[in-house]
């Protein structure tokens, strides 16, 4: 897989292995939305744990990199999974 800006480009409909517990950042090919991202397994167990946050200054920064404009955050979703975030603990 070939890296460009700091991403590794990954093949639509080709597999991808990531490293247990291991954070990384995922781009959007078209609208150039960046979230982390971490995927999390347990010994023992068929469990998958994947926690993801969008990540706006990166997401400024590839859109600005590849000339997307136009495209606005919905902050009423970013605060009610923040809200639901903090309910959970």
């Amino acid at each position: 897989m070939a890296k460009t800006g700091g991403f590794t480009q990954i093949i639509d409909g080709v597999g991808l292995e990531i490293p247990n517990s291991q954070h990384f950042r995922l781009a959007c090919c078209d609208c150039g939305l960046v979230h982390d991202v971490v995927v999390v397994t347990q010994a023992g167990t068929e469990e998958l744990g994947l926690a993801m946050r969008r990540n706006k200054r990166s997401t400024t920064m590839r859109r600005k990199g590849r000339g997307i404009a136009g495209i606005a955050y919905n902050d009423r979703l970013e605060q009610a999974g923040a809200a639901a975030a903090s309910s959970a603990d």
